[in-house]
């Protein structure tokens, strides 16, 4: 089977887009989707319960499995 190549953003674009924003919370999200290394329907999955702020965790629905983790 044949595998699409990998998609990456350069450093560089990274780096100006989060010059961008302005604040940490701004930042939160699209560091921790890109850091994840979650596919895309994984995280537009996550809900407002899937946060648990005071642990620092994040859960959602894995493709893999179909099962709730973190």
């Amino acid at each position: 089977m044949r595998r699409a190549p990998a998609l990456a953003i350069p450093d560089r674009l990274w780096d100006d887009l989060f010059t961008q924003m302005r604040c940490d919370r701004n930042r939160a999200l699209p560091a921790c989707y890109v850091s994840s290394g979650a596919h895309a329907g994984e995280l537009l999955g996550v809900r407002l319960e899937d946060v648990d702020r005071s642990a620092g965790r994040l859960w959602m629905i894995t493709k893999g499995t179909g099962q709730r983790g973190s």
